[in-house]
């Protein structure tokens, strides 16, 4: 065998075995991973308090949030979501700031509603807080509330 086909035959083996290595060693995909730029915020434990018939809540981010109610895969947050009752729900609040109201006839009315859950991929780990008007903060800062005359905040996120 001569020198030039020595060298072409050692060449091809060593892209064929470095071609085959990055394909072995290239990362999978594993079942909804949660992506660097997510921070799901798993709202878990809810309650109301003094709700009437037509009382319902509703759900807006400032801008580009995802929301997957119950059991549902996650969509875009693109409108006001109004639902009837507070279900468990998680947001991606990676890239806004999300709203979750109360809303009723009466401006009068003590109602209120508590949330409480888990953040994953942000900077604090829990999170829980009551009131009319709650705020789930950006990149998984903590939750805020917006309507102190009827609201206590539930000191209770830890921050890592």
């Amino acid at each position: 065998m001569s020198r030039l086909t020595r060298f072409i035959v050692i060449g091809a083996l060593t892209a064929t075995s470095v071609v085959a290595l990055s394909a072995f060693f290239a990362p999978t995909q594993t079942a909804r991973a949660i992506q660097p730029s997510e921070v799901i915020v798993r709202i878990d434990s809810v309650g109301t308090r003094g709700f009437r018939e037509g009382a319902a809540v509703r759900i807006y981010a400032d801008g580009a949030a995802r929301i997957a109610v119950g059991t549902r895969a996650f969509t875009a947050l693109t409108d006001t979501l109004q639902l009837r009752g507070l279900p468990a729900f998680s947001v991606d609040v990676a890239h806004s700031d999300v709203h979750v109201e109360l809303v009723t006839g009466d401006a009068a009315d003590q109602a209120s509603f508590y949330i409480g859950g888990s953040v994953t991929g942000g900077a604090a780990t829990r999170l829980a807080a009551s009131g009319r008007h709650l705020l789930l903060l950006k990149g998984g800062m903590g939750v805020r509330v917006l309507a102190p005359a009827t609201a206590r905040q539930v000191p209770r996120f830890n921050v890592r």
